[in-house]
C-alpha cells in the first residue's frame, strides 16, 4: 500500500480512482498526531507539497522518521531539488514518481503504483528493499494465479563474475 500525501487535491482523486492501493491525505489536513495511523502497513510514502518544506516542517520530519521508503516532492511540474534530495529512495525512483504525479489521471497514478513495484526500481536480490519485493511478488502471484520462479546466482557470481 502507498500513502499519497499530497497538497494537491487532482492528486488523491486520481489515486482513489486508480483501481491501485492507494491511502491518501491532504497534508495541510492531517495532524502529526494522526501520521501514526495512516502510516500502518504502508510500503511506501509519496509526499508532494506545494510550497516547499516549511509548508509541513513537523509532519515531513514526522513521516522521514518513519522508516517507510519516502518520496518527497514539490508542487510544481519541475522538481524542487531541496524536497527531492530528502527522500529516501533513490533519486530516480523519486525523478519517476513525479513524472506521474506532473502527467495526472487515474491510470498514471495506478502506473505510479505499478513501477514501485518494479524489481528494477530498487527490489531485488541486490536491492535496498528485498523484503518488499518478496511480499510484492507473492501479492503478484495471487492476484494473477502465476505461479512465478525465482532464480538466484551461486554465492559469489554476478553478471561480472561468471558462475563456473
Amino acid at each position: 500500500m502507498i500513502l499519497l500525501l499530497s497538497t494537491s487535491d487532482t492528486d488523491l482523486l486520481a489515486a482513489q480512482s486508480s483501481g491501485a492501493k492507494y491511502r491518501c491525505a491532504n497534508p495541510s489536513r492531517v495532524r502529526v498526531e494522526d501520521l501514526p495511523a495512516l502510516l500502518r502497513d504502508v510500503n511506501l510514502v509519496v509526499v508532494r507539497l506545494l510550497g516547499g518544506r516549511a509548508t509541513w516542517p513537523e509532519g515531513l520530519a514526522s513521516v522521514l522518521g518513519s522508516g517507510v521508503p519516502t518520496v518527497v516532492l514539490g508542487g510544481e511540474s519541475s522538481p524542487d531539488a531541496e524536497l527531492m534530495a530528502t527522500s529516501t529512495v533513490p533519486a530516480g525512483i523519486a525523478q519517476e514518481a513525479l513524472s506521474y504525479l506532473v502527467e495526472g489521471g487515474s491510470q498514471n497514478l495506478g502506473q505510479l503504483a505499478a513501477f514501485r513495484r518494479c524489481p528494477t526500481s530498487g527490489g531485488g536480490s541486490n536491492g535496498y528493499r528485498l523484503r518488499l519485493w518478496k511480499r510484492e511478488l507473492v501479492e503478484l502471484a495471487t492476484q494473477t494465479g502465476l505461479t512465478i520462479t525465482v532464480c538466484h546466482l551461486p554465492p559469489g557470481t554476478s553478471k561480472w563474475n561468471k558462475a563456473a
